[in-house]
């Protein structure tokens, strides 16, 4: 039998490919993360996990009285109807929520004595904390690059409404990226509204803020989180109880769970639901709503037996 000289060269030329690897599989290119949205490069819209708080009528007011009457509040998960827009080509900021939209352009800056950056545009206004844009120079209570978030302050002037809409927005955790195992502790900065309230007098409103920690066991799906109201930055006749506990589950990049209070003469009931952010889940936050009612503050305290209050802000922290 003749072979063919032909044949044997490719079966030769075959057999080094084979030994090279030539025949296998194409070398694996590793993808770099996306890079940290905060502060802001370039157009982005974000499905935010949000909190509302809000009242239509007018504070009381010893001289001329006033009623209010309560809106619901609420935290929601993330989704479609509520939103934070930028707009890198007109440095212009659009939010949406239920209530409504409403836009912020550079003309609409106003300015701000803590780390944020804040608008105001006729009965609307903005906070954005400080690391959403570049230039910030006040000292920053938590460092992010993945998460922040926003707050609309809607104002009716015909009708008495005042309404807060709480943003949590940024780069969630990729299910993929998530850990499974192990624990980590997050130190986070907060924000919030309280609103107290007796029947339909509406006594005080404030802003405060806070700090918080958050431990998540990704083995066992369990969190933890401690919320610390600042006193420094309630008004004068505005209390809150020392601090609020909560625990809950992560599903997913996600986590929601269920608040209390120390106990004693106030009855306190809340919520969390927030998620974690960053390719690792290295930063993660949360919106959260509180309802407290004093129960009996018996024989001479301060503070009357029926007083209500209610609580909607947000927390975004870093791991420690």
């Amino acid at each position: 039998m003749t072979k063919n000289p032909a044949m044997l060269t490719i079966s030769a030329a075959m057999l080094l490919l084979a030994g090279c690897g030539g025949g296998g599989s194409a070398p694996v290119v590793s993808t770099p993360p996306p890079a940290p949205p905060f502060p802001a490069k370039s157009s982005a819209s974000y499905t935010a996990t949000s909190g509302t708080i809000g009242y239509q009528g007018v504070v009381f007011n010893q001289f001329a009285g006033g009623s209010a009457t309560i809106l619901p509040t609420q935290v929601q998960p993330a989704n479609g109807a509520t939103t934070v827009a930028y707009d890198a080509s007109t440095q212009t900021y659009t939010v949406a929520s239920a209530a409504g939209t409403a836009s912020f352009a550079p003309a609409n800056q106003t300015p701000a004595s803590d780390y944020s950056v804040q608008y105001k545009n006729g009965n609307d206004s903005l906070y954005l904390y400080g690391n959403a844009q570049a230039g910030v120079t006040a000292s920053p209570p938590v460092a992010l690059s993945y998460a922040s978030f926003a707050v609309w302050t809607h104002v009716d002037p015909t009708s008495n409404l005042n309404q807060q809409t709480f943003y949590l927005i940024g780069q969630a955790t990729p299910t993929t990226g998530m850990p499974v195992t192990g624990s980590a502790s997050y130190n986070a900065t907060l924000r919030a509204e309280v609103l107290q309230y007796t029947g339909s007098t509406l006594v005080a409103t404030n802003t405060f803020g806070g700090s918080a920690t958050l431990t998540a066991n990704f083995a066992t799906g369990a969190i933890a989180t401690t919320l610390t109201p600042d006193p420094t930055s309630l008004g004068g006749n505005v209390t809150l109880q020392p601090n609020y506990t909560g625990t809950g589950t992560i599903s997913g990049s996600g986590f929601s769970g269920t608040l209390s209070g120390p106990g004693g003469n106030v009855a306190t009931s809340g919520a969390f639901s927030g998620g974690f952010f960053g390719p690792t889940a290295s930063e993660a936050g949360f919106t959260f709503q509180i309802a407290n009612h004093i129960i009996d503050p018996g024989a001479g305290a301060s503070v009357p037996a029926f007083l209500n209050e209610v609580v909607v802000g947000v927390a975004v922290g870093a791991k420690k």
